[in-house]
């Protein structure tokens, strides 16, 4: 019997996925990884280095999920391959649950205040 190595990513490789996951759904293609690098930066998580990226994305693409292009003037480009985005859609719809349920939880809404003597008020009028 042979027992099928299923990958996990890292942290790190987890978050590359959410982005290209999410730039994928608006404009399909290439990335340069110095684009992800300053998403990833933006994010307010932990900073990411420009090599362990770069490191991060060999091993996707040694997984499978990725595909590396180098542009003529050696920048480096990085697309999802179709099992790529197997992996990368449940992770981007996972964070987006996450992010929303984080906003319905730091909603703030006022209610109006009513006090009960006044609410009766109207119908008293009227009645009278």
């Amino acid at each position: 019997m042979t027992t099928v190595n299923v990958r996990r990513p890292s942290p790190l490789q987890r978050r590359v996925l959410i982005v290209l996951a999410a730039l994928d759904e608006k404009r399909p293609g290439p990335v340069l990884t110095r684009d992800i690098e300053r998403v990833l930066e933006r994010s307010g998580e932990a900073p990411v280095y420009g090599p362990n990226l770069r490191a991060s994305c060999r091993r996707l693409e040694d997984a499978g999920w990725l595909r590396t292009l180098r542009a003529p003037n050696l920048q480096l480009a990085v697309e999802l391959t179709d099992a790529g985005r197997v992996v990368a859609q449940p992770l981007l719809l996972a964070e987006q649950d996450r992010l929303r349920a984080e906003q319905r939880a730091a909603e703030v809404v006022v209610l109006p205040q009513v006090c009960p003597q006044t609410a009766l008020l109207p119908l008293i009028w009227r009645w009278s």
